[in-house]
């Protein structure tokens, strides 16, 4: 804590712990810079230029220039004398062109942005910030919210410990209630058609309903787990159990109506053959027309009433299959179901376990913090240039920035620096 307050009192008045930092003109310009062209009185020429990855902008009226490396000082140097050797051609509302020469003080070459500067490691808020002229490493650490261990609380580790430890007691409880799914799960796949033959009877299906008892001011998970899964197990043996006796039902009237129709198909017969009988003797003038007619009326009633049952016989038999059809989807639901459960579950309890273990490895660094006076932990910040040169700055030195300089904090906790 000394030493960010120590670190706090020099930005705020201004109190020199390094060289000062250098001007913008003085800043030398690399690709993925922006700098800006203004031409007094010639607004057609003002524009932002991006440095290319080579190096290169585009001049109006020069066309591609290098640039990289250069301060703007020197760009604009190079630019305004380009310039000068130029005419240019500006056509007025009238349609008239008018010819300009541009002298070297009427350009102006400025800096748009910068590359950012990234600053990683121990700080509150890593990332890119933006490049400014007079930028440090301390005020570019200040920018990401000071060290890391001021400004999430690393300065008393058993709060970080207790929230932690917080953590992974409610994962443990998610991980209960998924691995009491997975053993049910895993119990109704391997159970199989078996089930099937329990179901054969029309007895009810009973539910074996656990005692929920508290654990540590909560209910226990696992039986809570149990009860869910016997619950839904109860409304799918229910739906299961309405289509065998409908389908019970449905072979009772199938043989009924079989049997029905067997009776009809002999009576027709017979009373067929009395109408062709009584037919024949009609025609020798051996029985009157009124005994042939009631014959026949007979016979097609007797047919009627077969047709009749027949079509009803036909209607329950697709009754048959569609309860059949539906019982064979239920069952095939059920197991797609809980496989498609199994599989959700199982990518569960790994997501789980993986965050346990993280857990565990953030507990491991919090310990060895905590044996440790976090005041006393030396920091140490590494600027690695875009050039690729690197420098190493104690906690309370600075250095000025450049664009595109990477800021890294380091803690040694061990070598006692």
């Amino acid at each position: 804590m000394i030493r960010n307050l120590a670190l706090i009192v020099c930005l705020v008045f201004g109190i020199a712990i390094a060289p000062a930092p250098a001007s913008a003109q003085s800043i030398r310009v690399m690709p993925g810079d922006t700098i800006g062209l203004a031409v007094a009185g010639l607004r057609d020429l003002d524009r932002e230029m991006l440095i290319d990855y080579d190096g290169y902008v585009t001049v109006p009226l020069i066309g591609r220039m290098k640039v990289a490396g250069l301060t703007i000082d020197d760009i604009q140097e190079k630019v305004a004398f380009s310039l000068a050797s130029q005419i240019y051609r500006q056509r007025g509302i009238s349609g008239m062109e008018s010819l300009f020469a541009i002298a070297l003080n009427e350009v102006s070459v400025f800096a748009v942005s910068y590359r950012p500067v990234y600053v990683s490691g121990y700080v509150a808020m890593p990332g890119a910030y933006d490049f400014r002229p007079e930028l440090t490493a301390q005020r570019a650490i200040a920018l990401a919210g000071g060290f890391y261990r001021v400004q999430t609380g690393m300065q008393d580790p058993e709060i970080q410990l207790a929230r932690l430890n917080s953590e992974e007691r409610q994962l443990r409880a998610e991980l209960v209630g998924v691995n009491a799914r997975i053993d049910r799960l895993f119990g109704v796949v391997e159970a199989g058609l078996r089930e099937e033959d329990a179901l054969s009877t029309n007895a009810p299906v009973e539910i074996n309903e656990p005692e929920l008892t508290l654990d540590s001011g909560t209910l226990n998970v696992d039986a809570l787990e149990t009860l869910r899964l016997d619950s839904e197990r109860s409304v799918r043996d229910g739906e299961r159990r309405s289509f065998q006796l409908a389908r019970q039902g449905l072979l009772r009237e199938i043989e009924a109506l079989q049997a029905q129709l067997d009776a009809e198909s002999e009576g027709e017969k017979s009373d067929q053959a009395e109408f062709e009988r009584l037919a024949e003797l009609l025609d020798k003038g051996l029985v009157s027309a009124d005994r042939t007619a009631t014959a026949r009326r007979a016979y097609v009633l007797s047919s009627t009433r077969r047709l009749e049952t027949s079509t009803e016989l036909a209607d329950r038999q697709r009754q048959l299959i569609r309860v059949a059809y539906e019982l064979d989807k239920l069952k095939s639901d059920k197991y797609l179901r809980a496989m498609n459960d199994l599989s959700k579950d199982l990518v569960i309890r790994s997501s789980i376990e993986a965050e346990l273990v993280g857990i565990r490895e953030q507990k491991f660094v919090l310990g060895a913090i905590s044996a440790d006076d976090e005041d006393d932990a030396p920091l140490t910040i590494t600027i690695v240039r875009a050039d690729g040169s690197t420098t190493k700055l104690t906690e309370n030195e600075d250095l000025a920035l450049r664009p595109g300089d990477l800021i890294t904090v380091d803690a040694n906790f061990d070598d006692g620096m």
